[in-house]
């Protein structure tokens, strides 16, 4: 009997498998550009030596070309090339201007936050925060209530107001920055050949007070770091943002050189008429203090008021004179315009008119020359001395460095 057909008694039953399929090949790795690398051994021949020479220039010239056009990346690899340009068009991009802290020497002074951009200095705010709207609009509401562009441009002993933009005051830029940076750099300017200068300093100082309280604005933060040089070492004004006006006022705050707010008593009744008023005592306060420290050597008025009168005053300005004059310091009998300075702590004038015109004999007494607000052949020597100076905590990049 043969087998059927499905018998599998004597039939062989072979497996074909099929041959697995070869793993794919890895994808070969970057690599970086070709080495540098000359022949050792050139044919014998001369044609051949010629041709492995060409090779071998072709080579360096292709290295030379890869090194100068890549840099330092001319061993890397394309990817990293790509990372590297991305990383460097994103640094060239214009990057929004940053904060600079322009403050005042003195821990319980007022701080100018500014940036510098496009040519201009823009006002950041007046004491702590940097983002402080309110501060920012009431320095702008104060420049506009002066008189605006035209008003500062036609006012010298002003830095130029250059309008708003973005809610944000914008300002001239001047370079050499702020008289308290120039008096520590240069401790010399007390000297006795300097005097004519540092009363050509309180002459512009007190045209800059006529100029605001003419138009019914006080300053009410005079310190050395709102007093800016130009480059003929003359002195222009910044700041209002503590300014008082149009019934309108800043943070009272204290300086070395402020009137001491703490006399008006703990709850001071200060109508708004008498703002203005009060504002333009403060300024001349501080006027006679930085006299009497640019005339003395640099040194600070020494205030010393008992706490038991400082009670009494509650906001009147006639009691506040009277409490001044009793407790005013002694000044040297050395000490050049020392009635000037003495009838400014007093409360003596009424305005900075008047303090300009007080200031103006005082300086004729001794015996400088005074034009309009300067003193005759101070200029020359002012760029004389301004020409190489530059402060340091402002590179005029924006930069602040302590």
């Amino acid at each position: 009997m043969s087998p059927g057909p499905h018998s599998l008694s004597s039939t062989t039953v072979v497996a074909m498998s099929t041959p697995p399929a070869p793993a794919p090949e890895p994808a070969p790795a970057p690599r970086p550009s070709e080495p540098l690398s000359f022949s050792t051994a050139p044919p014998a021949t001369l044609p051949g030596r010629i041709w492995y020479d060409v090779r071998d220039l072709g080579r360096l010239a292709r290295h030379l070309f890869s090194v100068w056009w890549y840099g330092p990346l001319y061993d890397r690899t394309p990817a990293e090339r790509d990372a590297y340009a991305r990383q460097q068009a994103r640094s060239a991009e214009p990057q929004p201007a940053r904060a600079t802290r322009l403050g005042s020497p003195y821990d319980s002074g007022p701080s100018l936050w500014l940036r510098q951009d496009r040519g201009a200095l823009f006002l950041g705010e007046g004491y702590d925060a940097v983002e402080d709207d309110d501060v920012r609009a009431h320095a702008g509401a104060a420049w506009e209530f002066v008189g605006g562009e035209e008003a500062a441009a036609a006012c010298l002993r002003l830095v130029r107001f250059l309008g708003t933009d973005k809610e944000c005051p914008q300002f001239e830029v001047l370079p050499h920055g702020a008289l308290a940076a120039f008096v520590t750099a240069h401790p010399e300017i007390f000297g006795s050949a300097t005097r004519g200068l540092r009363l050509r300093w309180l002459l512009h100082l007190a045209s800059a007070l006529a100029f605001l309280h003419a138009r019914h604005v006080a300053h009410c933060a005079l310190n050395l770091s709102v007093l800016w040089l130009r480059e003929d070492a003359s002195l222009a004004l910044f700041g209002l943002t503590h300014a008082f006006f149009d019934g309108k006022f800043g943070e009272l705050i204290d300086t070395p050189f402020s009137l001491p707010w703490h006399c008006l008593g703990p709850d001071p009744d200060v109508s708004p008429e008498d703002l203005l008023a009060l504002g333009r005592c403060a300024d001349i306060f501080s006027l006679g203090s930085l006299a009497y420290y640019l005339l003395s050597g640099g040194k600070e008025p020494d205030w010393e008021i008992p706490e038991q009168q400082q009670q009494q005053q509650r906001g009147c300005l006639d009691d506040l004179r009277a409490l001044l004059r009793k407790f005013a310091p002694e000044l040297p009998a050395d000490l050049p315009a020392r009635a000037f300075i003495r009838a400014c702590w007093t409360l003596e004038y009424q305005s900075g008119g008047d303090a300009l015109r007080a200031l103006v004999a005082a300086v004729q007494e001794l015996r400088f020359e005074v034009q309009g607000d300067d003193i005759v052949g101070m200029a020359d020597e002012g760029r004389r001395m301004m020409r190489d100076y530059r402060p340091q905590h402002f590179l005029g990049n924006g930069s602040y460095r302590d």
